[in-house]
């Protein structure tokens, strides 16, 4: 479990292209007994297309110790941030952008996802584009 957010513009084209490449891959490592050497040889390509399909207009935040906006005080439920669409506005992905800048993580992991997200929000912002929130 956890909130999903999408850039449409950039995850969808994204989705698109490697979707049928990732399934594919997924049809030739099942094709392999599940402890083969092949079938964990045919999973690093399977790993690789779902790495890509995910690469573009995407960020993750998962509910447990590993969320961002928790370790910031923040929260994906009780905010002014997300519509009751559930799109993030641009306007409101600008507030949401200045708060994360302004929260403090000392943790290399948290510094680089803090990081990945804000890039995140200044492409939406970018893109004057609503950010789609599954959360």
């Amino acid at each position: 479990m956890g909130a999903d957010l999408y850039i449409p513009s950039l995850f969808n084209p994204t989705q698109k292209k490697y979707k049928s490449k990732f399934k594919t891959a997924v049809e030739v490592r099942n094709a392999f007994p599940r402890d083969s050497k092949q079938a964990k040889v045919a999973q690093e390509t399977v790993e690789k297309y779902y790495e890509l399909m995910y690469s573009k207009g995407y960020f993750r935040d998962s509910y447990n110790g590993s969320n961002l906006l928790w370790k910031l005080g923040l929260s994906y439920w009780h905010n002014k941030f997300i519509n009751k669409k559930g799109l993030i506005m641009p306007t409101k992905a600008q507030e949401l952008l200045e708060l994360v800048k302004a929260g403090e993580v000392r943790d290399k992991y948290f510094k680089n996802k803090q990081k990945d997200f804000i890039e995140f929000l200044k492409m939406a912002i970018k893109l004057n584009e609503p950010i789609e929130a599954s959360v």
